[in-house]
């Protein structure tokens, strides 16, 4: 694999951060969850962020903090929104891999009990459904792989990444 760190990509509670850590211990390489090292940097909450200063605010510093990472041997777990910054995307492209974690909307919908708590950029002006229907698209348009992860759980599509990884090696 040339490029030696991998980005998940996908809607919130589709499995990013808890594949990203397995991932990463698997491959030896370090995690970051970005919305935690927001948290960390910021000294507040995802939603504090969005109610305080608003969604743009946060998509802001979203692509500030991804940008200062060092993506050397790192598995990161972006927030859902990532991809609405084309220039990011295709930076990260240049420097990771790209995959992307395709749960149904059903599930998305079963585990998402807390919503409105979550800081999810735009559901305040849209169903989840409708942002699905938004990102979706851009998702496969950025993907190096895409994982479809209907009914498997966390370890089963770790070792599918792993496994489509060693293919391409």
């Amino acid at each position: 694999m040339d490029r030696e760190s991998i980005i998940l990509i996908g809607m919130p509670a589709s499995g990013k951060s808890t594949v990203g850590k397995m991932l990463a211990e698997e491959l030896g390489y370090r995690f970051i969850d970005l919305d935690v090292y927001i948290q960390e940097k910021e000294r507040r909450s995802i939603q504090d962020i969005i109610e305080t200063e608003g969604e743009a605010a946060l998509m802001e510093i979203e692509k500030k903090r991804m940008s200062e990472l060092d993506l050397s041997r790192l598995v990161v777990a972006p927030g859902g929104s990532l991809v609405y910054y084309d220039d990011l995307m295709l930076n990260l492209k240049q420097k990771a891999l790209i995959i992307y974690l395709n749960e149904p909307l059903s599930e998305l919908e079963r585990r998402l009990n807390d919503a409105p708590t979550r800081g999810i950029i735009g559901l305040k002006r849209k169903s989840l459904a409708e942002i699905y229907s938004e990102r979706a698209p851009l998702y496969i348009h950025y993907t190096d792989i895409i994982i479809d992860s209907k009914n498997l759980t966390c370890p089963q599509i770790t070792q599918k990444i792993v496994s489509r990884l060693h293919s391409l090696s």
